[in-house]
């Protein structure tokens, strides 16, 4: 059972799978600013960010289909619990990459 303030928060899925998808699809751009090279260091950093969103939009969508009653109990709590193992993967490698971006940039001669 969810509570209002997360129905509001799951329910932002709507808003933000089409844009991860989109930036998944498309590339998404480099950033200005700090973190920008970083993103120019590890070049799949960008990526693995966007499937980690598309994971996380997919999990989000999947606990607001079950609160909903779209989806059985059993099939949510299955795709939930299949939906765990690539989140946990792409949560590792994105730190393990921008670990690396960091130690990249840092070891870089500065301008």
């Amino acid at each position: 059972m969810l509570t209002a303030i997360a129905i509001a928060l799951h329910s932002f899925v709507f808003l933000l799978l089409p844009i991860a998808l989109y930036s998944l699809w498309c590339g998404s751009p480099i950033p200005n600013g700090p973190l920008g090279n970083y993103f120019r260091a590890v070049k799949s950093l960008r990526f693995v960010g966007d499937l980690f969103f598309v994971v996380v939009c997919g999990v989000s969508a999947v606990k607001l289909a079950l609160h909903l009653g779209i989806l059985a109990p059993v099939v949510g709590e299955t795709l939930v619990a299949y939906l765990g193992f690539p989140f946990m993967g792409l949560l590792l490698s994105y730190l393990a990459m921008f670990a690396r971006a960091v130690i990249l940039v840092r070891r870089a001669p500065s301008p």
